[in-house]
């Protein structure tokens, strides 16, 4: 443990991906050094960790073990859970920060004490033109997609603005803020555990701020998900998230649009699918009821009008998601 660490960074990875290197080392070259990276080793043995980072070597670097892979949500909170800073970041193996990053991330944090998490602006490292995400965000009707994902860099907002949650690539948020709010939830596996945890987040009464200077880049898929399951995880948690987070008033005003909102197959990056749709959708509902429980402590916790809530919801839907 880094004792003065003013931030831990949890990098999930199988080691399927020689990218893991170059985020470990962007991290372990931040401008600001009292930090702490725990590499969440997913289900690989030791020795696969070792061959790929035996030649990196810090004290701030912590390597800690998954028996199987768990895929995002639950490595991501077992590292936040090792981990000693007051503020808490999740990064992916495929993505990596510029220099500036975490000193950015705290100055915005102390800048803006009613931020309960930052987001990042994420490039995309194929293409450092273009954005990959400013932020996510969720329409009236629960789907959910990055903000200007595709979308030239030139078109960045020159300040700070407020955005519905992160995305898990590259994020921050007060360790008080996630302890609160409960972590992520392990039964969305990945795809969208941010937008439900943002959620919550905001029910509660907690900002997310955007924050242009926080800058990272992002690969995509270097953690290898087949598309079909990728495609049946967001159409399943498209469901919970509305199941567990919109207010009760929110559901009967808009019952209907919402319905018939999810009655489409999800267009994703590379087309829609409807075996993944039909499947994603029946997993929601036989796990309905666990929602439903959960949904009683969510609602309970909510501290803003469904008015202001409302207000936070984009009023138009993302032509494609990319999550």
């Amino acid at each position: 443990m880094i004792v003065s660490a003013r931030i831990s960074i949890v990098v999930p990875t199988s080691f399927r991906t020689d990218k893991v290197r170059k985020s470990v080392r962007s991290v372990l070259a931040q401008s600001m050094p009292d930090l702490e990276l725990i590499v969440v080793n997913n289900g690989q043995p030791p020795a696969v960790a070792s061959s790929i980072l035996g030649d990196i070597t810090d004290a701030r670097l912590r390597v800690v073990t998954l028996h199987r892979n768990s895929f995002f949500c639950a490595p991501v909170n077992h590292g936040v859970s090792v981990s000693s800073a007051p503020y808490v970041a999740t990064l992916n193996d495929d993505a990596w920060l510029a220099g500036d990053w975490a000193e950015n991330v705290l100055s915005t944090f102390e800048r803006n004490p009613d931020a309960g998490s930052v987001a990042s602006l994420i490039i995309q490292a194929n293409d450092p033109t273009l954005i990959d995400s400013a932020g996510s965000h969720v329409d009236l009707w629960g789907r959910a997609s990055n903000l200007l994902w595709g979308a030239p860099l030139a078109s960045t907002p020159g300040s700070p603005s407020p955005v519905f949650s992160v995305s898990s690539c590259c994020a921050a948020y007060r360790r008080a803020s996630w302890d609160a709010a409960g972590g992520l939830d392990e039964d969305f596996t990945a795809y969208l555990e941010d937008v439900d945890l943002g959620f919550r987040m905001q029910l509660m009464g907690m900002t997310c701020l955007f924050e242009p200077g926080c800058r990272a880049y992002h690969y995509g898929s270097g953690t290898p998900t087949p598309s079909a399951y990728k495609a049946f995880l967001i159409e399943r948690n498209h469901v919970w998230n509305v199941v567990k987070n919109f207010p009760s008033a929110l559901l009967r005003r808009r019952a209907l649009p919402i319905m018939k909102a999810h009655s489409r197959p999800v267009v994703l990056q590379n087309g829609s699918s409807l075996g993944s749709f039909l499947s994603g959708k029946a997993a929601a509902a036989v796990l309905s009821r666990r929602m439903l429980r959960k949904r009683e402590t969510v609602q309970r916790s909510r501290r803003i009008s469904v008015s202001a809530l409302e207000a936070l919801l984009m009023p138009t839907a993302p032509p494609v998601c990319k999550l």
